[in-house]
């Protein structure tokens, strides 16, 4: 977009606000934005965030995105960060349209607005036809079963789209189902996030749906099932299915129900695969024995795991001994959490060393780990760095 064009739309969106009733003070909020975002930009790409967080008092409503559609047909613009508004079906009809027809856009941020799963369906089907949206975050949005398989409908006809994110959508087991069997042959999706469903069983059925997905699927690098319920089992299912997968690169269990077979399960994993790089198990129970099972793997087979987060687990110093004496062995890891475990004297004092060996283990100035160590009356202690 020119200098040119950028005043013509200015204008544009004045007007429009003005037609339209909006608030002086909202309008020029955006323009604030827009005019950022364009002194950003580079070879006439516009990176626009009109993010709604910390700012309740202007964000965005419908009558506000039907302005800016009639000013601005989206031209050049590779990336909306609409997140923490108060869009809701109005909104998204005008922003359908929009995408339906666009050359452009690349990322789409939705997280956190008052459309649902009936409001959902009109941005759904234009992504029917568009062709350069490669990242659609629908996260918090009240989804539902309907706009869940709405969604998973898309996915059988949309190959553009590489990360989808739909935490907190209030899908249900039967969307967890159709998003796993239609990326049983969907080629594109590289990051999933389906974090946070409502499931109405305990039994294992997403669990198989997705271990089927994933050993048959070549295309997901991520896949995020945070607050999954997930069991023992349910890990062990998982492990067994999706074995030979060699695509995933990042698996997120955090806030889950894992314990320690869940980690020995896992770990067995972690023997043989030489893909995945990033594990996060925060705010899961595996304990001591849990982590050392990990431990003598990351100690002895695996050197590709390069992030290991194992925050929250009810890990006491046998533990997290064990595990500095692995990453001592180990030079793969180079990010590690364990704030939120029982840190002993023997583990601050292990830990004290990684950070203050020579070289050191985890450079302090590049942040690889997230506790600091100090001293009181020569006793050391482990501080969170946050």
């Amino acid at each position: 977009m020119s200098s040119e064009n950028l005043d013509s739309f200015i204008n544009a969106l004045e007007v429009n606000c003005s037609n339209l009733g909006i608030e002086d003070s909202l309008c020029k909020v955006v323009l604030q934005q827009i005019i950022k975002s364009y002194a950003r930009s580079s070879d006439g790409e516009i990176c626009v965030s009109l993010t709604g967080r910390g700012r309740k008092s202007a964000r965005i409503n419908d009558d506000l995105i039907t302005a800016l559609c009639r000013s601005w047909g989206m031209s050049k613009l590779v990336s909306i960060d609409l997140s923490y508004n108060s869009i809701n079906m109005i909104g998204i009809e005008q922003l359908s349209e929009i995408i339906k027809e666009d050359k452009y856009l690349e990322r789409l941020d939705l997280s956190f607005n008052d459309f649902d799963g009936d409001g959902v369906d009109s941005l759904i089907k234009s992504l029917h036809f568009n062709s350069t949206l490669k990242h659609l975050n629908l996260s918090g949005c009240k989804l539902g079963l309907k706009g869940g398989l709405s969604v998973a409908s898309m996915l059988q006809v949309n190959q553009s789209l590489k990360e989808l994110l739909l935490s907190s959508c209030d899908i249900n087991t039967d969307v967890v189902i159709a998003l796993a069997t239609v990326l049983s042959f969907n080629q594109s999706i590289q990051l999933l996030d389906i974090s946070r469903p409502i499931l109405f069983s305990r039994n294992s059925e997403t669990t198989t749906h997705l271990g089927k997905m994933l050993n048959v699927n070549k295309t997901l690098k991520e896949l995020r099932l945070s607050k999954h319920n997930l069991t023992d089992f349910d890990m062990l299912e998982l492990c067994n299915l999706f074995k030979d997968n060699k695509s995933i690169v990042s698996l997120d269990f955090s806030c889950n129900k894992l314990a320690q077979d869940g980690a020995k399960y896992l770990s067995q994993l972690l023997k043989f695969n030489t893909t995945i790089k990033y594990i996060d198990l925060t705010a899961n129970r595996i304990g001591d024995q849990g982590l050392i099972a990990i431990s003598e793997v990351i100690r002895f087979y695996n050197s590709t795991l390069g992030t290991l987060m194992i925050g929250y687990n009810n890990i006491g110093d046998a533990g997290l001994c064990h595990f500095s004496v692995s990453l001592f062995r180990n030079d793969s890891i180079k990010s590690v959490s364990i704030w939120g475990n029982k840190l002993g004297i023997e583990t601050c004092e292990a830990f004290s060393g990684l950070l203050e060996s020579i070289p050191p283990r985890f450079p302090l100035d590049k942040t690889y780990i997230d506790v600091v160590p100090y001293s009181v009356d020569g006793v050391i202690y482990l501080a969170e760095l946050n």
